[in-house]
């Protein structure tokens, strides 16, 4: 296969990414867009008189003061907002078994470094993230891939894996994993956790997206524990009427992974979760939680770049005064409607497109939409076409831990202002056409 390339060599979804190309429209990236977020309304939350930058030579506080009080577990005080971050999720932590990473990544990152050695082998679903399959690699890993369906990892292919190459890690996203969001059952979660047990592996609960669940914020939500799976559809149902309600305790449809195992004596679940996606880039901080106390004097010690530098340490005090005056879970409700009312639009737009072949199922949550194209219609070379278009997108091979399906993309709905989502689907429905036009010559 021809690799799609652009102007100065690497691969055109590199060259989108580095932001050298202006007037794209992007469905692209893992993060929302700041109009999202909206992060002057969150400013504007914060009290005049603690707002104040750590800069401010009128400070009290000198800036080595200021370092030397930020441990390498993170600032206490953000400690304690990340716990009632957590708690208002239904998941129990503790300051003290918590630790502040600067960004998602580095967390998965300092797992890796404090606990895997080259050569270990870690466990991941056929499908996840690709910012972790590179850490991973990047480490020497042995990754391999499990069977993965609509409830999570296949136990049976677990468990056959697990005896094959004793793995030391299994690393999930079992509550709106990437590409597909896809929700694991009880049951599967449980059989994780009891594999786990039987061969000592620890298991990583990646959970950037499981606060961005869509159950409340339609009124004609459903209450199921796990989410039907349609068969895809290039057809999908028009968009609910949205809840005006005010934002409510919020309920995973299954406990968490490290909730379920704290229950059953805990300590084999590490939980790891940022405030990007909810905050925007001022909260790209990413945080670990395990209850055990060797692991966490293992995660302290480790020394990769995550650990918290004099910059990292004036994020944290920022990040911990945006968390104590925003009203995070009011927020978060407000971007959780945004974002379930542009998954719909993305929906609707692209039905009305009445694109052949192209097929999706409706995610539960979460702000991507893991697309099928047409067999044989190839996503990177898609893509060049599309780049003509001035209109881009993520591949989906970049996801996949193993032999990646060709022919699927990911798009994010949460990339572009709504009133350029039509322009935008109508930019990609042209580019699908041609590109299918010119398969059939």
């Amino acid at each position: 296969m021809r690799n799609a390339k652009g102007p100065g060599g690497g691969s055109l979804a590199d060259l989108l990414h580095s932001g050298r190309l202006e007037a794209f429209l992007s469905f692209a990236g893992d993060w929302p867009a700041e109009f999202v977020v909206k992060p002057e309304r969150l400013d504007a939350g914060i009290e005049p008189d603690t707002a104040k930058d750590d800069s401010d030579p009128e400070d009290a506080m000198s800036s080595a003061a200021k370092a030397s009080a930020v441990p390498d577990q993170g600032l206490l005080s953000l400690r304690e907002q990340i716990c009632a971050h957590m708690a208002a999720q239904c998941i129990a932590a503790e300051p003290d078994e918590v630790i502040v990473t600067a960004t998602p990544q580095a967390a998965i990152a300092l797992i890796v470094c404090a606990l895997l050695q080259p050569g270990d082998t870690v466990l991941v679903g056929e499908r996840t993230h690709p910012g972790s399959l590179a850490v991973f690699r990047q480490a020497k890993l042995r990754v391999v891939p499990v069977a993965f369906d609509d409830e999570g990892m296949d136990a049976a292919d677990l468990e056959r894996l697990a005896e094959r190459h004793q793995p030391k890690l299994v690393y999930t996203m079992p509550t709106i994993g990437v590409p597909d969001a896809t929700i694991w059952s009880e049951e599967r979660r449980l059989a994780l956790l009891a594999c786990s047990r039987r061969y000592g592996m620890l298991v990583v609960e990646d959970d950037p997206y499981g606060w961005l669940r869509f159950e409340g914020a339609f009124g004609n939500a459903t209450t199921s524990t796990v989410p039907p799976s349609p068969a895809p559809s290039a057809v999908q149902p028009p968009a609910a009427q949205l809840s005006t309600s005010q934002p409510s305790a919020w309920h995973s449809p299954v406990p968490a992974l490290f909730e379920l195992d704290r229950r059953n004596g805990g300590g084999g679940v590490l939980y790891a979760s940022t405030f990007a996606a909810m905050l925007g880039p001022q909260a790209s901080a990413g945080w670990i939680a395990s209850s055990r106390a060797d692991v966490m004097a293992r995660l302290a010690n480790a020394k990769p770049a995550g650990r918290a530098e004099p910059v990292e340490q004036q994020a944290q005090r920022k990040l911990e005064r945006l968390l104590r005056h925003c009203g995070l879970e009011r927020h978060a409700h407000t971007v959780r409607m945004s974002v379930a009312s542009r998954m719909h639009r993305m929906q609707d737009l692209l039905s009305r497109q009445g694109l052949s072949g192209v097929a999706w199922h409706e995610p539960p949550g979460g702000m991507f939409l893991w697309v099928e194209l047409p067999p044989g219609l190839d996503a990177e070379a898609l893509l060049r076409c599309a780049a003509a278009k001035r209109v881009t997108f993520d591949i989906g091979a970049p996801f996949y831990a193993g032999h990646p399906e060709r022919n699927r993309i990911r798009l994010n709905v949460a990339n572009l202002p709504e009133a350029r989502m039509a322009e935008g689907v109508a930019r990609f429905a042209e580019a699908v056409n041609e590109f299918l036009g010119r398969s059939s010559t």
